[in-house]
């Protein structure tokens, strides 16, 4: 079909963990040592080897800049999106609490396994709120800016919960019937989009 055009011949990657779309690029990364940017206007697509790498639990993109939630601290690599390959600390010491995801939105959000999410901003602690429901390993937080709310996505049950973000209560529950298992989500514009196991993508208006 001449709607299916190709934008890179390929990743340069073995595997990419993540992916994030941005107004101007796509960027993957493999949850380590490496991060691939394609700029969506150029159509230029660049690898590039970060320095010092971490292993991964999660990640997220803001402004260009990748964030990394590693074992006991949080990582910054700035500017990656146009070649930042060094990374920073952007607080550590955070061995309290099995951490599951992370998610930035101006402040960083880190889900941990009881529930509780943990709210910094420039690297403190402001507050913490409790979701009041015990976290799979395999789930993904999601919110933005723009947004009110917290979405976390259950990849073993096939659940989207949705909670108030101020007050971490319950709002709204997506049940996903439709494919076998989610392989990934991503928070768009008053949009959620699934990819399921068999290669399908589905999207979940939020209006």
């Amino acid at each position: 079909s001449e709607n299916v055009v190709e934008l890179a011949p390929s990743t340069g990657m073995e595997k990419a963990v993540f992916a994030f779309l941005s107004d101007k690029y796509l960027s993957l990364y493999n949850g380590s040592n490496q991060a691939g940017i394609l700029n969506l206007e150029s159509k230029k697509y660049s690898i590039y080897g970060l320095k010092e790498p971490e292993i991964a639990k999660d990640a997220s993109l803001y402004e260009g800049n990748l964030y990394l939630l590693a074992e006991a601290a949080i990582y910054k690599y700035p500017d990656i999106t146009t070649g930042g390959v060094q990374k920073r600390l952007w607080l550590g010491g955070l061995t309290e609490g099995n951490k599951i995801s992370i998610v930035v939105d101006g402040n960083i959000y880190v889900l941990q396994a009881d529930g509780t999410i943990v709210k910094y901003f420039k690297a403190k602690e402001e507050s913490r709120i409790s979701l009041n429901i015990k976290i799979a390993e395999n789930s993904k937080l999601l919110t933005n800016k723009n947004s009110s709310y917290f979405y976390l996505a259950d990849f073993n049950s096939k659940r989207i919960r949705v909670f108030d973000k101020t007050a971490g209560s319950l709002v709204l529950t997506f049940k996903i019937s439709q494919f076998d298992s989610i392989k990934d989500v991503a928070l768009g514009d008053k949009v959620i989009y699934l990819t399921s196991g068999e290669g399908q993508i589905w999207k979940i208006s939020l209006e």
